[in-house]
């Protein structure tokens, strides 16, 4: 008795399945289903803004309908003055200058002018800010006026509103 007649074609529907489940998955991770997409924009922009962002870092965001919150950290072993901080096209933030010691961390709450940010009338129950219209102009004991960001090279800042 040969039994192996239909190996063959098992064999390759096995494996055209494998190949059929990698391409979906391979489809959600470059963004086609909303919900994937939108879970590796967030994971992106944390890697950036808290590992590669230099000399601030924004450890954590938080935005309500015209208001962000962020808390920064300085990552360089020595004391910065931040003197400015612009988000999008209007940025109000109060008490600046704020100075930072090597490491440390503190919350700055601002007022933005960003059509839709988490406006919960447009359905917005997420926030991404472009990179090129952040930046922070610093000073140190050395140099004043310094400036991180501000160009294409930064990564958006993308979160939930809350």
């Amino acid at each position: 008795m040969n039994f192996k007649k239909g190996q063959g074609s098992t064999e390759y529907l096995v494996i055209l399945a494998v190949v059929l489940i990698v391409a979906l998955v391979a489809i959600a991770l470059l963004g086609f289903f909303p919900g994937l997409a939108t879970d590796a924009q967030k994971t992106q922009s944390d890697s950036y803004w808290q590992g590669v962002a230099s000399p601030f870092r924004i450890v954590e965001s938080k935005a309500t309908s015209g208001t962000l919150s962020i808390i920064l950290q300085n990552s360089n072993s020595q004391a910065l003055t931040l003197t400015t901080i612009n988000v999008g096209s209007g940025t109000n933030v109060t008490g600046l200058p704020v100075t930072f010691l090597g490491g440390e961390k503190k919350l700055i709450p601002f007022n933005v002018t960003i059509s839709g940010l988490c406006n919960a009338s447009s359905g917005n129950t997420r926030y991404d800010i472009a990179g090129s219209t952040i930046s922070f102009i610093y000073d140190s004991n050395s140099l004043t006026g310094q400036k991180q960001g501000g160009d294409a090279a930064v990564k958006d800042l993308v979160g939930t509103c809350s």
